[in-house]
């Protein structure tokens, strides 16, 4: 399964597995594909990632339910 995530007018694709995956792992994985999708600076592996940088607004499924 995959789901879309929008931040404003950028959105990105996150696999998920068959729908097992937490959603703080979710959120983890679609803001560092937005900021690697926007050239913003990608933290170290094992640092949290700064989620006030960006607003997301849609989230849906793709090929599956959530």
């Amino acid at each position: 399964m995959k789901v879309t995530v929008s931040f404003g007018s950028v959105r990105v694709l996150v696999p998920c597995g068959a729908g097992d995956l937490l959603v703080r792992d979710l959120v983890r994985e679609a803001t560092l594909r937005y900021k690697k999708a926007t050239g913003q600076r990608v933290a170290q592996v094992g640092s949290r990632p700064d989620l006030t940088t960006g607003k997301a607004v849609v989230c849906r499924s793709i090929g599956g339910t959530m």
